[in-house]
């Protein structure tokens, strides 16, 4: 019997861990339109697991759920964050943000950092807001994002609040990859037939050589012939 629920725990610690790292199916539910070039960020969250007083429910999961009602609530303010590991370099083009029911003051400060080191040491400020929520409604924040920045392209994204609590209902990172797929394709396509061509060559010259080893053998072989 024991034996029997083993495979059945393992499977739903597996399932938990998935649901805590990862977005939501419902995410994203603002309805913004990213360009014809770009789309939703979606990858692995990162920031703190948890929220104020310990509450898993008010962890980074929270941001990204698509729900307007759970919201992250940092336990320790402009240090914690929620944020997105997208696994390649994007240009950030898009950036919706709906701040917390009953704490719209807080939606002043709140920051978006950029980066390509997992622990933002080479962190970037792509949004900061210099003014309070005025009502629980999602903010387009796209026209404010520091373009000039964004263009270089990174992996990491966060939401983290240096003047206010930090807290927030949601947020949407809109992009495109640094390196558009059809062009990471053909280098991709490019590189394998570089190799291929490399590591066949070594095998044009041996049958050259061995052609002529062949043929001064045989050569040898009839002179000893006819001496005999």
């Amino acid at each position: 019997m024991k034996a029997r629920k083993l495979p059945v725990i393992l499977l739903a610690m597996l399932l938990m861990a998935s649901l805590a790292v990862t977005v939501f199916a419902a995410y994203p539910t603002s309805g913004f339109k990213p360009g014809a070039d770009s789309a939703i960020i979606n990858g692995t969250l990162i920031g703190a697991e948890g929220g104020w007083g310990d509450n898993a429910a008010a962890g980074r999961a929270a941001a990204f759920d698509g729900d307007l009602k759970s919201f992250f609530d940092p336990t320790t303010a402009s240090v914690d964050y929620c944020g997105m590991d997208a696994g390649e370099k994007y240009i950030l083009t898009g950036l919706m943000i709906h701040p917390r029911d009953g704490q719209l003051p807080r939606f002043l400060g709140a920051t978006i950092e950029a980066a390509n080191k997992e622990d933002f040491s080479d962190k970037v400020v792509l949004f900061e807001s210099k003014e309070e929520g005025k009502e629980f409604t999602w903010k387009d924040c796209t026209s404010q994002i520091d373009t000039a920045k964004a263009a270089a392209g990174y992996r990491y994204f966060r939401y983290i609040n240096y003047t206010s609590h930090g807290d927030v209902a949601e947020v949407e990172f809109y992009g495109k990859p640094l390196v558009p797929k059809a062009v990471e394709t053909t280098a991709a396509a490019a590189a394998t037939t570089a190799a291929a061509e490399t590591t066949a060559a070594p095998a044009t010259f041996d049958m050259a050589a061995a052609a002529v080893a062949a043929a001064a053998l045989s050569g040898a072989i009839i002179i000893r012939k006819r001496r005999g």
